[in-house]
């Protein structure tokens, strides 16, 4: 595999959390891909300039030129887990048909919405966001936001461009540039890994237990208890908080 690391940036500064997740993560790669006799190639590509459905749009492009077979997205508001590299590349060598592969991380503002999405309506044009789902095994999706993913670069070719268009209604988000782009892709084959949490940068990091915790959903047998009821009340308080 040729791996390229795609990360838009518009802030002045990185954030030294994100600094410091990222080589570690890029160490702990080499020493692994080390030991498996240096098999995979690993670059790295950052845009600064532009809005974000743009950089991702330069990003993807640059990446694919140079000949990468799989593009990692990381945001810059984000950490990670050191093997996260290793650990979505296994799931690829599982599954050569896998098109994606997402960790699993939150919304920063309560309720703290999971943002991988189960399906797609395609009547009303928008995602269903995840509700019940396994902590401990990988599940399929249909969407899912761009701040931990990996793709192959053949789900880039068969989708027209734009790849990334941040769609607004009036001065609201009607759908995001990474939401756009799993629209223009579906079907799709994804799966999340919800072992590959990761923390979304505030003051403080949130994960998937601020979620549970929040909404006071049961965990049962390692399997998320949401009732109706609950997805509705979290689906409007969370549409509340980005309007």
């Amino acid at each position: 595999m040729k791996i390229v690391v795609c990360i838009p940036h518009s802030y002045k500064v990185f954030n030294k959390q994100f600094a410091l997740s990222l080589l570690t993560l890029i160490s702990h790669f080499h020493i692994w891909n080390g030991d498996r006799g240096k098999k995979h190639e690993l670059n790295i590509l950052v845009q600064n300039t532009g809005w974000i459905d743009h950089m991702r749009e330069q990003l993807a492009e640059k990446a694919i030129a140079s000949g990468a077979t799989h593009l990692m997205w990381l945001d810059t508001d984000m950490t990670f887990p050191p093997d996260l590299i290793p650990s979505m590349i296994r799931r690829f060598e599982d599954n050569p048909t896998l098109e994606a592969v997402t960790g699993l991380y939150t919304w920063k503002k309560p309720p703290f919405l999971p943002h991988i999405y189960s399906s797609y309506n395609e009547d009303v044009g928008t995602f269903n966001y995840g509700a019940g789902f396994p902590l401990d095994e990988t599940f399929s999706v249909a969407g899912a936001g761009f701040g931990c993913i990996m793709t192959t670069a053949e789900l880039f070719k068969r989708v027209e461009k734009p790849w990334f268009k941040m769609e607004m209604e009036g001065e609201k988000i009607k759908i995001g540039e990474d939401l756009f782009f799993c629209r223009k892709a579906q079907p799709i084959n994804m799966i999340c890994d919800p072992t590959i949490s990761c923390l979304h940068l505030v003051e403080t990091g949130f994960d998937i237990d601020a979620h549970i915790k929040y909404n006071n959903i049961t965990v049962t047998d390692g399997f998320l208890d949401i009732s109706d009821k609950q997805i509705k009340s979290v689906a409007e308080e969370h549409l509340n908080e980005i309007k």
